[in-house]
């Protein structure tokens, strides 16, 4: 920073001269302030003393920043040295606590005690929240933040006074205020001196980060608060101060630079702005600064905010508009400046700019950019994201129904007979008749136009359906005749042609519940004697379902025997919309033999239900809202009987094909899966549906089918295994079809494989009343399909993992299908107890939901099917999670086939399943405790291939598990089995043990008290087995144990 740019500071009169505040300063930096900063009684005294024998230290502290600038090439060394705390000197922080004694006394000086202010801001010294840096920029010294940032001071320290930026703003006083001052006067008490501002300006060339906001306990104090704030606590934005420094010091460029650093303009900036007067008199040269920099607000800032697409939100709200443009007005801001944001530099960018500017409302952004030099009211600018066509701006606030734009465009001379790409012009785009009112009324606009195709304002209303916009023009049209009598040049449609047909045009208006439109025009022609031209729409006429409509149309001379090209009576084309007096007098009018069938030998009953689908799902694929409703009507059984008779019921088409098989075959191409339909929408197809199927079953079309066919009802319905599933079979009204079939051929289609598509569909949609009315009714739920790869129903429920899971299963389990899935146990058994896969969570969480719904733990005992759970969670790999399932909800571990129950399983596992098979019989031991009639423990197992008999202690002697042979011995009465020997050659387990070398097993059937020396069938001994076979180490044992329980005299 030049010297010559250091604005002097006024100093105190009469001043005090350069070698007097010298040796305040050198008093300050004496050594005998150079202690750390504590705040306490001793150190209280301690300057209490200090004071009386030095009555200059009070003044030099509070007085030398006065001189700092003023005498900065005499005071420059030692200012620089009390700054400077980088040896661990601590003059600086004993200076400062001073310096906040003597200038702010309420807060820091207390008559007794210690202030707690004080304290704070000693703590704060210590651990470097407040450094030299931020005093020298609150004090604004501009050669001194030179110096320190010379010196590594860094730009963007907070601190606890807020960043180095902040304590320049706001001043010496920021030790007063810090980071939240209670008010806003407290922020704007000191004078913005010139030297802070060119501290300002120099920080300000280091980019520092201007975005922090401090807090101001009473922020909201003024006329706008927001409601969301706590308490009135406040986050503010640096631009309010900024925006008043600026005006101190007559520097606009200091409000463009600290928005550059990331100042955000916010609603608290408004409020410092409406209020800065209070806060600074200005005498009427800081006036004209201060309309200069409010000018320099409005330029850099609000341009800022006016990006294509995204518009500024916060001036969204009324009030804050208000409130901004009246702040304008007050201070004579004027709304044309140029410009300075490079984001709307070009002409694009600022046609692109306006046209956010309309399309979000925002009036006050349009009056200030209307007297920009590029501004032209008529320019086109580019389609909206849901527009394909350019229009102008007057277009786009018409149709955005910007009733403010639209005058402030129309002052500034907007062409209201301007035309879009269409050639429609502003009126013709009008969606409000208030705004339709407004632009005839105030404006005088031409409501008789029309555009390149012909098309005038009514054709338009009665295209959007808009009821409203058409009573308007029937009220106020002083050419009405003429304009419903306008047709237009490519399709050659009047008015009243558009209307009949908008209800084939559902996506392009929100939603048509009734006739009302076309009836009021036709109404309107009738009333001014205007004619339908021989072509008229009679058909579309009859697809709103109004009687009223059709005799009016008669009225006028519309002829509703016509036969469209496809041969189609009016008949043909109602819907569900129709009521039984539609139906009654369009026969009337069609005489007593009106054509039955059109050329595709539809009749009207079929052709009904088709219009019925294709109201609904025709132009699904074109809507992007595919909640959006044409009609809410649905069709009624009574509507429907009367296009159903005699003859009707017994037609056949050329195909042989019955009333039924038609019927179905329409719903079949209609009613698609492709379809995505709302919920509504989904629910009066259903209906209508419901309604006709009824209808054909209590006039005896579904019973006369199955009669000729000998086939059920549902078969024309259902996919077939090379075609897969259809969505028809998952809807309510199949399920009510089903009802109404004969349940001999039902049961005759279960035969068939193409119910394994119903199947899977109905699984799919989780259909389970239907589901389960199907098992009732006999269809098998555990019969493979070659559809599902082999697979049942039951194992998809089970294994597939995008039809079942724990999820769909628990579903499943609190449906009417619970009853029939649970009563197939040998597949679910199958399915959950799989030796080819591990045990996993998932099977237990299934099983467990199972069994708590009923399955039983032993179905062999149940239902006779030849399944033993337990069996099959014991043999080959243990399943121990299963097995305590399994006990827990009573399966019986006797069970077994031929004798071979749990215990035998799990003894003839092998010995790497020793600790778990252990576990599983301690538990299987403890469920059979107290049995009665109590477990038979000697029962026995015949080997069928080989015919020999063993108990529980052989078989476990023979597998060589001791500690499983101690457990049977201990716990269960077979101590008392211990040398019984079913087998044919009357070996006892001891026997066994030895044949097989256990020496464990003999060890622990010589402790229970076995007797090792008794004869087997053949007359041997176990010592004589054991080496017949080779077991020299069980002969040694049987040896050792006979003489060691002899001794023992056991």
């Amino acid at each position: 920073m030049a010297a010559s740019n250091l604005a002097i500071q006024a100093l105190p009169d009469p001043p005090a001269s350069p070698t007097e505040v010298l040796s305040w300063l050198q008093l300050l930096n004496s050594p005998e302030h150079n202690r750390f900063p504590s705040v306490d009684f001793s150190e209280d005294q301690r300057l209490f003393e200090y004071r009386r024998g030095e009555p200059r230290f009070s003044l030099a502290a509070a007085s030398w920043p006065c001189y700092a600038v003023a005498y900065w090439d005499t005071l420059r060394d030692e200012i620089c040295r009390l700054f400077d705390t980088s040896s661990g000197s601590h003059n600086f922080a004993q200076w400062l606590l001073e310096y906040a004694r003597e200038t702010h006394p309420k807060k820091y000086k207390l008559p007794i005690g210690i202030s707690a202010a004080l304290a704070s801001l000693a703590h704060d010294l210590a651990q470097g929240l407040v450094t030299p840096f931020h005093m020298a920029a609150a004090f604004g010294i501009p050669r001194l933040v030179e110096h320190l940032k010379m010196r590594g001071a860094t730009i963007n320290t907070p601190g606890i006074l807020g960043p180095p930026v902040f304590c320049a703003l706001v001043g010496p006083n920021v030790l007063e205020t810090g980071f939240n001052p209670e008010n806003w006067m407290d922020v704007f008490k000191s004078d913005f001196t010139p030297q802070r501002a060119e501290v300002l300006e120099y920080l300000l060339t280091f980019s520092p980060m201007c975005d922090f906001r401090y807090s101001i306990q009473n922020a909201l104090e003024w006329e706008y608060s927001n409601p969301e704030d706590d308490d009135g606590l406040g986050l503010v934005s640096f631009l309010g101060l900024a925006f008043w420094a600026a005006a101190s010091c007559k520097k606009p460029a200091l409000l463009e630079g600290m928005v550059r650093c990331g100042a955000e303009f916010d609603e608290h900036s408004i409020l410092v702005v409406h209020r800065a007067r209070d806060c600074m008199p200005l005498v009427a040269e800081q006036r004209e600064t201060f309309r200069d920099v409010l000018e320099t607000l409005i330029s850099t800032i609000i341009h800022k905010y006016v990006h294509v697409g995204s518009p500024f939100e916060f001036f969204e709200d009324p009030q804050l508009q208000q409130l901004f443009v009246g702040v304008m007005e007050a201070y004579g801001a004027k709304m044309s400046f140029e410009p300075r944001d490079e984001s709307i530099e070009g002409n694009q960018d600022f046609n692109d700019a306006i046209g956010a500017c309309i399309r979000e409302g925002q009036a006050f952004e349009i009056e200030r950019m209307k007297v920009d030099p590029r501004f032209d009211p008529c320019m086109l600018i580019a389609p909206d994201l849901d527009e394909d066509l350019s229009e102008t701006l007057l277009h786009a606030a018409v149709s955005g129904n910007q009733d403010r734009i639209v005058d402030l465009l129309i002052g500034a001379g907007a062409d209201l007979k301007a035309m879009d790409e269409e050639g429609r012009t502003p009126v013709m785009v009008v969606e409000t008749a208030k705004m339709l009112e407004k632009l005839y009324r105030k404006h005088n606009a031409d409501i008789s136009e029309i555009d390149l195709d012909g098309r005038n304002l009514w054709h338009y209303a009665c295209c959007s359906h808009d009821l409203s916009i058409l009573e308007w023009l029937c009220q106020n049209d002083p050419k009405k005749e003429d304009s419903m009598q306008t047709f237009s040049f490519s399709r050659d449609e009047s008015p009243l042609d558009v209307a009949l047909a908008s209800i084939r045009q559902a996506p392009r208006f929100s939603c048509v519940r009734d006739a009302e439109l076309p009836r009021r025009l036709v109404r309107e022609m009738r009333e001014c004697g205007v004619e339908v031209h021989t072509d008229v729409d009679v058909h579309g006429a009859v697809a709103w379902g109004s009687a009223d409509l059709v005799e009016g149309m008669v009225a006028i001379g519309a002829d509703f025997t016509m036969v469209d090209e496809g041969g189609n009576t009016v008949l043909h084309h109602l819907n569900a919309m129709a009521t039984p007096e539609l139906v009654s007098k369009l026969l009337a009018i069609l005489g007593p033999q009106p054509p039955k069938v059109n050329y595709d030998s539809q009749t009207p009953a079929e052709a009904m239900i088709q219009n019925i689908l294709d109201i609904h799902t025709q132009f699904i694929s074109q809507s992007s809202a595919l909640d959006f409703q044409p009609s809410q009507a649905t069709l009624s059984p009574e509507t429907f009987r009367e296009l159903l008779k005699g003859e009707d019921l017994e037609f056949e088409n050329d195909a042989g094909q019955c009333l039924w098989e038609r019927v179905c075959a329409v719903i079949k191409k209609r009613y698609t899966g492709a379809m995505k339909l709302s919920h509504k929408t989904q629910r009066i197809i259903d209906s209508s549906l419901n309604a006709a199927i009824l209808s054909l079953s209590n006039l005896g079309v579904v019973q006369r089918y199955e009669d000729r066919r000998k086939s059920s009802a549902i078969a024309p319905l259902v996919g077939t295994v090379e075609q897969g599933p259809t969505p028809l079979t998952t809807t309510p009204w199949f399920y009510s079809l089903l009802r109404h079939c004969d349940e001999s051929l039902l049961k005759a289609f279960y035969k068939e494989e193409n119910v394994s598509v119903l199947l899977i569909n109905l699984l799919a949609g989780e259909k389970w009343e239907t589901m389960a009315y199907l098992a009732q009714t006999g269809l098998p739920l555990d019969t493979p399909y070659e559809f599902y790869g082999g697979r049942s129903c039951v194992e998809l429920i089970l294994l597939d993992e995008h039809l079942g899971g724990v999820e769909k299963l628990s579903t499943i389990l609190e449906s009417p299908v619970r009853e029939h899935l649970i009563a197939n146990p040998s597949v679910i058994y199958k399915c959950l107890i799989d030796d080819q896969k591990p045990e996993t969570p998932e099977d237990l969480e299934k099983l467990q939901l199972l069994l708590e719904a009923g399955l039983s733990p032993n179905p062999s005992l149940q239902s006779g099917q030849p399944v033993w759970p337990l069996l099959l969670a014991t043999q080959h790999s243990l399943r121990t999670g299963t097995i305590r399932l399994l006990l827990k909800h009573g399966a019986d571990p006797a069970l077994g086939p031929g004798g071979l129950n749990a215990f035998f399983i799990l003894g003839l596992l092998p010995t790497e399943n020793s600790d778990g098979a252990l576990t599983v019989m301690r538990s299987m031991i403890y469920v059979l405790e107290g049995r009665n009639p109590p477990f038979a423990w000697d029962c026995e197992f015949k080997a069928p291939t080989m015919n020999i008999s063993v108990n529980m202690l052989q078989a476990v002697a023979w597998s060589g598990r001791s500690r499983m042979l101690q457990l049977l011995l201990q716990q269960t009465p077979l101590k008392n089995h211990i040398n019984d020997s079913p087998s044919r050659h009357k070996n006892t387990p001891a026997h066994t043990a030895a044949m097989r070398g256990h020496v464990e097993c003999l060890e622990v059937l010589a402790a229970e008290g076995a007797d090792l020396s008794c004869l087997n069938g053949l007359g041997l001994t176990a010592r004589q087995l054991a080496e017949l076979n080779g077991h020299e180490a069980a002969c040694l044992a049987i040896d050792r144990l006979i003489e060691q329980y002899s001794s023992e005299g056991l």
